[in-house]
């Protein structure tokens, strides 16, 4: 018995996926519009579309990359048999509170880790937009509070065996922001000087902010504002 490998590109089969917001930035609560557009050598695609928008921080951070369902489904397969049975299963009754130790023929999942929810790390999923006769499909959604980066994926499959992905991103961030500068601790009788760091996005110069404010740490009780604002004292 003799066995040799053939290759065939599939790529032949690959769709082109555009994602097209109608900008780059957006501040927090705004609508993020845009057009999603699948073509085949020039010409539109009908086509399924999934569409997420997720904080690309997070998708850094576990090293996530934008689907490829070309890779999936024209995968390379070996040669060989595997045999798998669900016998086991049917012949006693699963107690519900304890886990199937039985994998039979199926692959064990990994769990989930829990998503905090002061963070919005998934801003956005349509799981099945179609395209028009143009090869577009339209999205729309709000953008979230938190000011990052956010990385648009689309996965598109047509009728047929053809398929693509592309990304896209998009920054939500505020025109000016400004961050309080403070000292991580204070000890009895300590005075420090705060400030804050002002962030401006607006591309224009601004001018230097001059108000300065002092704080004393007292040997008790709390600390609180004068009536000028610029210093702290003892309550």
């Amino acid at each position: 018995m003799g066995v040799t490998e053939l290759k065939v590109s599939p790529e032949a089969q690959r769709l082109r996926v555009e994602v097209v917001p109608e900008r780059e930035g957006y501040e927090p609560g705004q609508r993020v519009s845009g057009k999603i557009r699948v073509t085949s050598g020039g010409s539109p695609v009908a086509a399924e579309v999934s569409l997420s928008a997720a904080d690309e921080g997070v998708l850094q951070l576990v090293g996530f990359k934008t689907p490829d369902p070309m890779a999936s489904f024209y995968a390379a397969w070996g040669l060989g048999v595997e045999s798998a049975t669900t016998w086991n299963r049917i012949a006693r009754l699963a107690d519900p509170a304890v886990l199937d130790p039985d994998e039979g023929g199926d692959a064990p999942g990994a769990g989930l880790g829990r998503v905090r929810s002061r963070f919005v790390s998934s801003a956005f999923w349509a799981p099945a937009l179609l395209t028009d006769a143009r090869g577009e499909a339209e999205f729309s959604f709000e953008a979230p509070d938190n000011l990052t980066a956010f990385r648009l994926m689309a996965v598109a499959a047509d009728r047929g065996a053809r398929f693509g992905s592309g990304d896209v991103r998009i920054t939500v961030r505020k025109p000016l922001l400004a961050k309080p500068v403070l000292p991580r601790f204070l000890a009895a009788g300590d005075t420090a000087e705060v400030g804050f760091v002002l962030y401006n996005n607006t591309g224009a110069a601004g001018r230097r902010p001059s108000r300065r404010a002092r704080a004393a740490s007292p040997s008790r009780g709390a600390l609180r504002r004068s009536p000028s604002g610029r210093t702290a004292r003892r309550a």
